[in-house]
């Protein structure tokens, strides 16, 4: 896919194994067993519970910088963050979120040795655990000393796609899975677009985006709409 995709392949997984260098420790044993080894005073990895999706992209353009007109767009995508692109009004997804029970995510799970079963609305890792299957950090899913990074429970290795621009794409919208609890893709690009639109500058746009994004009243949105909300928009034209 040319050197921008290959550099994105690469870089989420190198900065996955700086993180597991910065937390030192180890990636620690399954959830049931962190008490255990915690009292026989094992030292887990500073980031064996924590984590985070990623979702990058990089826009290839033509032209000295005052002048650069924008060629393609190339997306790395490692969990259920989303990137999608406005064109001509209508929202197209340039990632797929990677949750457990896509097939290809479930089958290297179970391989690694796990299992993913219904909790509540989602389906989990080993039951309570993560509702996503790639993410940076949270190491303790990908313990395994036989497996490659590529075939733990958990892998930090994106999908990457790219898409040639035209002129009818207006801006990209990058967000975290927070907005998608209240909103469809679709409907995220039509908030952005109506508030570019009536001229708002894109900082107020993406506020208003996040603040509608989060619930007034968790009672009547049963619960949603209480998760973490991020968003940038990249303006293309």
């Amino acid at each position: 896919q040319g050197l921008a995709a290959n550099a994105l392949a690469e870089a989420l997984p190198a900065l996955d194994e700086a993180l597991r260098a910065a937390g030192a420790g180890e990636p620690g044993p399954p959830l049931p067993m962190c008490a255990a080894a915690a009292t026989a005073g094992g030292e887990p990895n500073a980031f064996a519970l924590t984590g985070s999706t990623a979702v990058v992209a990089l826009v290839e353009c033509a032209g000295p910088p005052a002048f650069a007109h924008p060629l393609r767009v190339v997306v790395a995508n490692c969990g259920d963050s989303r990137a999608l692109l406005c064109r001509g009004g209508e929202a197209l997804p340039l990632s797929e979120d990677q949750k457990p029970d896509v097939p290809c995510e479930r089958e290297r799970i179970e391989r690694a040795g796990g299992f993913v079963a219904p909790v509540g609305p989602c389906q989990r890792i080993d039951g309570w655990g993560l509702n996503l299957s790639r993410a940076l950090g949270d190491f303790h899913y990908k313990a395994r000393t036989d497996l490659p990074p590529s075939e733990q429970k958990v892998t930090a290795v994106p999908e990457v796609r790219s898409c040639d621009l035209t002129e009818e794409d207006e801006f990209l919208l990058l967000c975290c899975d927070g907005v998608f609890e209240l909103k469809t893709s679709q409907e995220a690009v039509d908030h952005v677009r109506s508030g570019l639109l009536s001229g708002k500058p894109p900082t107020e746009v993406v506020e208003d985006l996040v603040d509608s994004c989060c619930s007034p009243d968790l009672m009547q949105t049963r619960g949603q709409g209480s998760d973490n909300v991020s968003a940038m928009v990249v303006l293309l034209r």
